[in-house]
Order: structure tokens, then sequence, then C-alpha cells
């Protein structure tokens, strides 16, 4: 893998453009007024308490906003949606694709289904990080996925990045056991930089036009999923955020990210 191909023209772009003032027209308010604004009108209209990858996707935003606004009822929300779950994971059939996949990951081991774990954990931290209960069943999935060598192929596509990377980034830092950072990468590893081997490794990240395919039916094409590679700069953030300076994955990881943005930024 050659992460740093072609990375200094792109790093004199993203030099450019963050250089580029930007302007803001016509705003009224603050961004965090009218952050709450739309979160709530969001939450008149859809009353249900989904938990699956999409309310796990708002879920995290949700949080991000109550952390910035300290507006008392989106935490209210968010506790009261982990109550209601028990803390406890997705158990959903969920469709993920891919030509090498046997088969698609089940229940609670399908990342799809995993996503709610990060929520809960940001939230076992807002309360002071002593009721276990709230991490206990994201815990023992992880645990489990860890003594067992074939959860390793299980990223078959490029959203479960973000759906797996989360939760396993943010309950390596609550805990500090570095097993939690050694696996996601191990998974990473298998889902992105190695392969492809049948049923094993996919091989998602492409060097010659640093971006990542959305499966492996797509590899050595010129097809890439625009969201497909959000999905995956968000699971790369939120693994170097959550990362400690010490692990030694950190590197691959933040230089993939660099990649990523950089092209991003040029070529649109």
């Amino acid at each position: 893998m050659q992460v740093l191909s072609g990375l200094l023209p792109l790093a004199v772009c993203c030099v450019v453009i963050a250089a580029t003032p930007i302007r803001q027209e016509g705003t009224s308010g603050t961004a965090l007024d009218d952050g709450i604004k739309a979160i709530d009108f969001y939450l008149k209209g859809n009353t249900d308490l989904k938990c699956g990858w999409e309310r796990g996707t708002f879920m995290l935003g949700l949080i991000e906003l109550y952390k910035a606004s300290k507006s008392q009822h989106l935490l209210d929300y968010a506790m009261n949606w982990g109550n209601h779950y028990e803390w406890k994971l997705c158990n959903f059939d969920t469709r993920v694709g891919g030509a090498l996949s046997a088969m698609d990951p089940p229940g609670i081991e399908n990342a799809n289904n995993q996503l709610c774990g990060a929520t809960y954990i940001e939230l076992y931290k807002l309360d002071g990080a002593s009721n276990k209960t709230m991490i206990a069943a994201t815990m023992a999935e992880f645990d489990s996925e860890i003594s067992d060598p074939k959860t390793t192929s299980y990223w078959s596509w490029v959203d479960a990045l973000f759906m797996a990377m989360n939760p396993y980034a943010r309950l390596g830092g609550v805990t500090g056991e570095q097993k939690y950072f050694d696996k996601m990468f191990a998974n990473f590893n298998a889902s992105c930089l190695e392969g492809p081997v049948p049923d094993k490794t996919y091989a998602f990240w492409s060097d010659e036009y640093h971006l990542f395919y959305r499966d492996d039916r797509f590899l050595k094409s010129t097809t890439f999923w625009g969201r497909g590679n959000g999905w995956a700069m968000g699971a790369l953030v939120a693994a170097l955020q959550n990362s400690p300076a010490s692990d030694p994955h950190t590197d691959v990881l933040y230089r993939l990210a660099v990649v990523v943005t950089c092209f991003s930024c040029c070529e649109g």
C-alpha cells in the first residue's frame, strides 16, 4: 500500500483551500440555534425510537449538538432512547452487499446494528462513567468478536467502517484497553488495505485514485460512491479522535485521512 503516493501536490491543494476565507451570508441567529430548530422539527415528525444505522448516525449528531449547546431536552431524548433499548445493540436483519461476502453478518454482529453503541458510550461518559450497564452489551459483543478470528472479515462494505469503528474507537478510549483499537485496525486492514482474498479481505482502498470503493464488486474500476467515502472519512476521524497517542495504528489512519481530504478538496 502506497498511502503517500501523490500526497505532496494534494497537500499543497489543501493548503490553498484552507487559506480561502469562507463567507456566511443571509444567516440568522447562530448555527447552534438553527441546529436545535432543525432537530426539534425532525423529532416532532419522527416519534418512533429506531436503533438502526440511520438513527444511530442521527444520534451521534444529536449528542454533538448537545455538547455544544447544553440543551437539556436533547440529552433527555438520548437517555430515553438508550433506556428504551436497555442499552443493547440492534438485532435486525440487514443486507450489505459485496461479491465476496458469503453472507451478511447476523444480528448484533452486523456493523449496521452496532453504531448505536457509540451513542451509548457517549452517554456513559456524560453520565459520569459510573453505570457500566450503559456499555455492557457493546463491550460483550466486541469482546466476543475479538475472540473469534472469522469476524475480521465482517466489514465487507465501506459503510461498515463508520458503523463499527465509531463504537470500537470509543470503547477503547473509555476503557483504556488497547485490544479494542487492535481489533478495529485488524478489521479495517482486512477491509481496506489487504486482499482481496475470498471471504477474508476486500481491498477497498485505491492507491491509484486515493478513494475507497463501496465494496469488492467495484475493485479496479473508476466507480466510487461519494457517500461511501464520507462514511470512511467519518470512521477515520472517530478512530483518530479516540485513539491514544501510543496506538501504533494511528499513523496509517492519519495519512489516509489526509489523502482523502486533500483529494476530495482538489477533485470535488
